[in-house]
């Protein structure tokens, strides 16, 4: 049994770590860390490594999303609690429980009326919002979308709202770089007046921050390194989806005129359809689909 509770009952830490700049842990996380009789965690190579560069050493046990939606595996960890020992979830990167697993494994500690507690830390969700110099209230976070073209951009038109009256919401998603341009294509059709903040590598040393309306913002993009994941802040407010038809048929008209070029000039429907779903920002499915449509 671990000494972490001298009334001799188990614990369940939930534990925040770095992001990216291993200075960001906190000493009450190291303790927990360090402390507990298992590390529950993602990736064991991962948490290990971060172990290794603190100088902890500790047990560690794989405990990613799998593992959480199993209902008896979830139980067998609780039980452990409840018989005196004190488990640490972590996740790779961040607070555990948002857009990463933990939530039901607390959910159900909470029920069986086990010990919890909280060591508050690195989040990429706050770090974005508090470095973007958008409204920081209200906002809702989504994690990452959907990566099909088609449900990502129904998630986006169902989401993209303003707050209750009008005001501003700012929205926060995660996206692989690699993804970014296409979502900020998608985006600025749906609401192009939004003010949207692009928050890359955050803690790292290569931390970049893109500001500005979708369309401006992605065009900078094209210029820059896409690496990693990042974070897009987009504030929403009535004024906000103004023009949004409008830029659904400039889209559309940007897509006939790249196609009809590419076919006048024998281009191979394939390599053509990569090359302009690159320079318009959108799923090369459809650009391939939209090949046969009658010129505009």
């Amino acid at each position: 049994m671990s000494a972490a509770d001298g009334r001799g009952r188990g614990l369940l830490s939930v534990v925040a770590t770095p992001i990216g700049n291993v200075g960001d842990l906190t000493p009450r996380a190291r303790e927990a860390l360090g402390g507990a009789d298992t590390v529950l965690c993602e990736d064991t190579r991962q948490t290990g490594k971060l172990l290794a560069l603190l100088g902890i050493s500790a047990k560690l046990e794989r405990f990613d999303a799998h593992v959480e939606r199993d209902g008896a595996a979830r139980r067998r960890i609780l039980d452990r609690v409840a018989a005196g020992e004190h488990l640490a979830v972590a996740t790779d990167a961040g607070t555990p429980c948002v857009s990463d697993p933990g939530a039901l494994l607390v959910r159900d500690a909470h029920a069986a009326g086990l010990r919890v507690e909280v060591l508050p830390g690195p989040s990429a969700v706050i770090a974005a919002l508090s470095g973007s110099g958008l409204a920081g209230v209200p906002f809702a976070f989504w994690g990452f979308l959907p990566k099909a073209a088609g449900a990502r951009r129904e998630a986006l038109d169902r989401v993209l709202q303003p707050a209750p009256g009008g005001g501003p919401m700012t929205h926060v998603f995660f996206v692989a770089g690699r993804d970014a341009r296409e979502l900020l294509a998608e985006v600025g059709q749906l609401t192009p007046g939004a003010a949207c903040v692009l928050a890359r590598e955050l803690t790292k040393r290569h931390e970049g921050w893109l500001a500005g309306r979708a369309s401006g913002v992605r065009q900078t993009l094209q210029a820059e390194q896409e690496r990693g994941e990042a974070v897009l802040c987009v504030s929403v407010d009535a004024g906000a989806m103004a023009g949004r038809q409008e830029a659904a048929e400039a889209a559309e008209e940007a897509l006939c005129v790249a196609i009809r070029r590419a076919r006048d000039a024998g281009e191979h429907r394939k390599a053509a359809s990569r090359r302009i779903a690159e320079a318009l920002g959108v799923p090369a499915r459809e650009v391939y689909a939209a090949w046969d449509r009658p010129a505009r």
